[in-house]
């Protein structure tokens, strides 16, 4: 006896179940319980989808078919439940649960398929589209009416379509396609979109195929202008850095070739950090160009003008014929600063100093011919203001004051006298401290705090970096279990790592080793590494950072867009963040070049799924516009300088540290 059989011998039990059951005396459910009381559970249940399903008739229409030869309405299902038996009933019963099934997978489907961003068509065995999405319509201006019926290829580009089609029987035989293709818009426009193409399978057969085609336009807009960030200076316009370097290599090589001679120049505005404490780097970035453009009008279209660094400038003279040419050339260049820079009604006077060296007397490579003539410079610089000099032999010997700090330099590990200050990392839109840069200072018997900038150029060049490198990620690692002791929530801290220690064979062994003995988690450890320190060997530098992301560190690209910005290996480089260079924030405002920069690294990121840092951030408004253009975190005086470790303690007991 099951239960509804059951509430036969109670009647008060019986007329309880009806009304738990919505079951009134006039219900067709109240006959049939009674007719078939052996039924009752498959019966409730059969009414049950028939009163959620039936309004969509269409449902029904395969369960009718296949018992009568055509559909039935309620009614008839109803009544059919009168006159069968418990197998019947159950078969319906499962006929219109799979029938249900079915409506509600293809309204999902249609759901996704009209809703997507992405263009989203399907195709029948033999190529043809047999449906697109709004999206089509969106993005290449196609109506549907004008594409069903045709072949997939119908936008797609003339040279392409050959391969596409490859890609489309592959598909056909089962496997799913992932491939980069322009598809012509229907003005005529080409747009660049990776599409996908994917088996659709029914009952083990392969039916037609589903593509999906995300729009790459403003991705491939923002590597564009990434690359040209690679060989130019944002600000000037003018070859950077690794520019110049690539094109003396090749004027070298060509030089030695034919026998001829070229000059290499450095050119340095003299005292030009007194104009920007003065007016400001805004003021003094609009002088400075203005100077580039008296420089650029006293060279021939042959003679390369870049900017190597700050207010440091090269130039390359090839196909010299005599020295005297040279000294022309300076004599111009000095000429060009006789009458005064005006910018905004002010009058401002500048001079140059240079430093000369040529091939092949003063260096055989771009290295030695570069080396040399900053030696020059600095020769030049020591002698006074809009000075010139030639490279000689003894030169060295004139950098007596830097030989000295070398020696203090030397000896400042071994007495202790670095220090670390930390600059918090702030993320902008929750305005919670989400990490520090561990920042080394000098602190100099005789000077005083001495910034960096003026003493790892000079521990790199004396082998000491290596050493100074692990000194602060050690000390990076005790100041953070110093922390989690007093009770601070883990602060990630990074720490930069140069060229020279990211090279060494036994680099992640050393880092291994320290983070193991000072007993900290991996993860607070983000070692930041510049783009330069990557390009000197690609693959090398992808595996190094592949093994730190296996012990747990994570990893940050530092000075991002200074001029070594190669997207070819961005794409499958493993880092996790990427730091956008101080120049680009310093001016930033809404309708500044440097806004369109910033925006296009941070669209590259987005695709890339990297998280962006910004560095130098000083004002209310460079935050706001990098909250808007979708910047994860803000570093920079804005929030604080980089201070001693007890005020950074002060800083994040009164700011929230997620």
């Amino acid at each position: 006896m099951n239960t509804f059989q059951h509430l036969y011998t109670n009647f008060d039990a019986f007329k309880r179940f009806l009304a738990e059951h919505g079951i009134g005396r006039d219900n067709w459910l109240f006959i049939q319980l009674l007719r078939h009381p052996e039924l009752s559970q498959t019966i409730i249940d059969l009414q049950r989808e028939i009163d959620a399903y039936l309004p969509h008739a269409h449902v029904f229409e395969g369960v009718g078919a296949s018992w009568f030869g055509s559909p039935l309405d309620k009614n008839e299902i109803r009544m059919l439940v009168t006159v069968v038996d418990d197998a019947a009933v159950s078969k319906l019963l499962n006929q219109v649960k799979t029938a249900r099934r079915e409506h509600e997978l293809a309204a999902r489907y249609e759901a996704v398929f009209n809703g997507s961003p992405n263009c989203s068509f399907s195709l029948d065995e033999s190529g043809r589209l047999l449906s697109v999405n709004p999206a089509v319509t969106e993005q290449l201006d196609y109506k549907e009416k004008e594409l069903v019926g045709r072949p997939g290829t119908c936008f797609v580009e003339d040279a392409r379509r050959a391969a596409c089609h490859r890609h489309f029987l592959r598909a056909l035989d089962g496997q799913t396609r992932t491939f980069d293709l322009n598809l012509v818009h229907k003005n005529g426009a080409s747009l660049p979109f990776k599409v996908t193409l994917i088996p659709i399978r029914l009952d083990g057969r392969i039916i037609g195929v589903h593509g999906i085609a995300v729009n790459r336009t403003e991705q491939k807009q923002a590597e564009s202008m990434i690359e040209r960030l690679a060989y130019h200076d944002a600000m000037t316009g003018l070859p950077n850095r690794a520019l110049f370097e690539k094109s003396l290599n090749y004027l070298v090589g060509h030089a030695e070739r034919n026998g001829e001679r070229l000059a290499v120049i450095f050119v340095d505005i003299d005292r030009f950090k007194n104009i920007n404490d003065t007016v400001g780097h805004f003021v003094g970035d609009q002088i400075l160009k203005l100077a580039v453009e008296r420089i650029q009008s006293r060279l021939l279209a042959s003679q390369l003008l870049a900017r190597f660094e700050g207010d440091k400038f090269s130039i390359i003279v090839p196909h010299i014929k005599s020295k005297r040419s040279v000294v022309h050339l300076v004599e111009r260049l000095q000429r060009a600063f006789d009458d005064p820079i005006v910018y905004n009604g002010a009058e401002y006077f500048l001079t140059v100093c240079m430093g000369i060296s040529f091939f092949p007397t003063d260096g055989k490579n771009e290295e030695t011919l570069m080396k040399n003539a900053d030696i020059a410079l600095y020769v030049a610089k020591m002698q006074g203001d809009n000075t010139f000099r030639y490279y000689e032999e003894g030169m060295k010997e004139k950098f007596s004051g830097r030989i000295e700090l070398e020696g203090h330099l030397r000896r400042a590990l071994a007495k202790d006298e670095f220090v670390l200050y930390y600059q918090p990392q702030v993320d902008i839109r929750t305005e919670t401290v989400v990490g520090c840069e561990a920042l080394i200072r000098w602190r100099h018997p005789k000077l005083g705090i001495v910034p960096p900038d003026q003493f790892i150029p000079i521990a790199e060049e004396i082998g000491l970096i290596e050493d100074i490198g692990l000194w602060v990620l050690r000390s990076a690692c005790r100041q953070i279990k110093r922390w989690q002791e007093k009770g601070f929530k883990p602060i990630p801290v990074s720490v930069n790592v140069s060229m020279n220690q990211f090279i060494k064979k036994d680099f992640v062994k050393q880092v291994r080793r320290i983070i193991q003995q000072e007993g900290v988690d991996p993860k607070y450890i983000h070692m930041e590494i510049t783009e330069s320190t990557t390009l000197h060997d690609i693959q090398y530098s992808n595996a190094l950072v592949n093994e730190l992301k296996r012990i747990g560190v994570r990893v940050s690209l530092d000075d991002f867009g200074t001029g070594y910005s190669a997207l070819s290996y961005l794409k499958d480089f493993s880092i996790d963040t990427l730091k956008i260079d101080r120049s680009f924030i310093r001016n930033l405002t809404a309708d500044s070049r440097d806004s369109a920069i910033v925006q296009a690294i941070i669209t590259m990121c987005q695709g890339l799924s990297l998280k962006t840092v910004a560095e130098g951030v000083e004002t209310a408004e460079q935050l706001h516009l990098l909250r808007d253009y979708g910047c994860h975190v803000a570093q920079g005086f804005y929030y604080s300088r980089p201070v001693p470790v007890e005020d950074f303690e002060s800083f994040i007991k009164k700011n929230k540290v997620s």
